[in-house]
């Protein structure tokens, strides 16, 4: 291949990859949400118009890109009217830095000592559970993370009061 040098009457073309797509062609690329977690390479092809022949060379470099971090957190808020009424409904939130609420997907594993309790769906960074056993509940909450969050873990403490009875 021989050495690369900006002398003479070379010409350099740069192509920015996402996996097997072209997402830029300039010099320089400043990486986007869609990238986090995903391969990123620099595909740079240099073109010598001094030889008797131009000639073309290229070569590929990868890289992966980091994945968000996360933080889980969950808040209770006591149900006051229905069939439910004096139960808890817990809302668990994951927020992963500038990544969009939309994109924030996967599970909350709720545990209660070494006793699972829930499973909870994430869509668009947001689940819930039910809690209705009167007393004091210290949970721990991990989530699984995605293709392009990182995992995490919370703890929350919720009180159920006991129901009052007619």
């Amino acid at each position: 291949m021989g050495r690369w040098n900006r002398n003479g009457n070379s010409t350099f073309g740069y192509e920015w990859l996402r996996g097997a797509i072209v997402v830029g062609t300039a010099s320089t690329y400043t990486l986007t949400a869609a990238d986090a977690g995903q391969g990123i390479s620099l595909r740079v092809t240099n073109t010598n118009f001094d030889l008797d022949q131009p000639r073309t060379a290229s070569a590929t470099t990868p890289v992966k890109v980091a994945k968000y971090s996360s933080a889980v957190s969950a808040k209770a808020k006591a149900i006051k009217k229905g069939k439910k009424a004096g139960a808890s409904q817990v809302t668990v939130s994951v927020k992963a830095g500038a990544q969009a609420a939309a994109k924030i997907t996967g599970t909350v594993k709720v545990t209660e000592g070494k006793r699972k309790v829930a499973t909870v769906k994430i869509k668009s960074g947001k689940g819930s559970f039910l809690v209705s056993k009167a007393g004091k509940h210290h949970y721990t909450l991990t989530y699984s993370g995605n293709g392009s969050t990182l995992g995490d873990a919370g703890k929350v403490t919720v009180m159920v009061k006991k129901s009052k009875k007619k």
